[in-house]
């Protein structure tokens, strides 16, 4: 039995606030639209790329798996590109969340994972490192970062810049803008806002950026009437919990507001 750990990155995604919902449809809408978007970034794969991807959908939560397909030279494998091409189509696929007004929270990480492509069999460090990171380390909406997946986009990053004449530095920068960004807390995290800070897609990032705040704004009244009318203590520090979550993303809209428009109309990966 040849079988043995690979080196990939791990995607884990989950809906929050969806495990307080009883209402069959939304819950169908939710779950529906989670696997459907899903499903759309597994097609898109191509046969000349060197990478491939694997997303594994369970209820309201999803692992998407990212590594190289077999037979792939070690002379054709980057894994700074790898990773810079799963955070921009993370980015794009959380965007796409926000506008069905579901919150996402997630972990990613980097290293050895056992996976079959036809049943939903994985397991592995990396799968273990990518939930922790997610369940204990990101509490609010964010998506938080392994420090190697950050230290490798980087060095990517760097590089490409190194390449181009200087003149050409400045679109570079305009064009990809900064897709990791540092919390207060030290934690690096995956801007889902970093197209709609650049600029691009003008309009439908100010919208978006609006809606979300109208619902952080709801959800942040609504818990605080929960919370002034119960006496149940553990009802009280959920409510301050899911308050906290609104108004850490609340501030990250605003810190993600766009100068202006950038011109430029990103084309999503779907």
């Amino acid at each position: 039995m040849d079988k043995h750990y690979d080196k990939a990155l791990v995607i884990f995604m989950d809906i929050l606030g969806s495990q307080n919902r009883d209402n069959f449809e939304e819950l169908y809408k939710i779950n529906s639209m989670f696997h459907r978007e899903l499903e759309k970034q597994q097609q898109n794969d191509k046969d000349y790329t060197v990478t491939q991807r694997h997303v594994y959908t369970f209820s309201d939560c999803a692992y998407i798996i990212y590594d190289f397909k077999e037979n792939i030279s070690d002379s054709r494998k980057d894994i700074g590109h790898l990773f810079h091409q799963a955070l921009y189509n993370t980015e794009q696929l959380i965007q796409r969340m926000l506008k069905g007004r579901f919150i996402c929270r997630g972990g990613i990480a980097y290293g050895d994972v056992y996976y079959e492509e036809n049943r939903s069999l994985l397991f592995g460090p990396a799968i273990n490192k990518a939930y922790y990171l997610e369940s204990k380390i990101a509490k609010f909406p964010r998506v938080v970062v392994d420090s190697f997946v950050v230290e490798q986009v980087s060095a990517f990053i760097s590089d490409l810049i190194n390449k181009v004449p200087e003149d050409f530095k400045s679109i570079i920068y305009q064009t990809n803008g900064k897709i990791i960004a540092t919390d207060d807390d030290g934690q690096y995290y995956l801007n889902y806002f970093n197209s709609i800070k650049q600029g691009h897609n003008y309009l439908e990032g100010c919208l978006l950026l609006d809606e979300l705040t109208c619902l952080s704004d709801e959800e942040i009244r609504k818990q605080l009437v929960i919370k002034e009318s119960t006496e149940d203590s553990d009802m009280k520090r959920r409510c301050e919990s899911i308050i906290q979550k609104y108004e850490w993303l609340k501030k990250y809209i605003i810190a993600s507001q766009p100068e202006n428009s950038s011109g430029q109309v990103i084309i999503q990966d779907s």
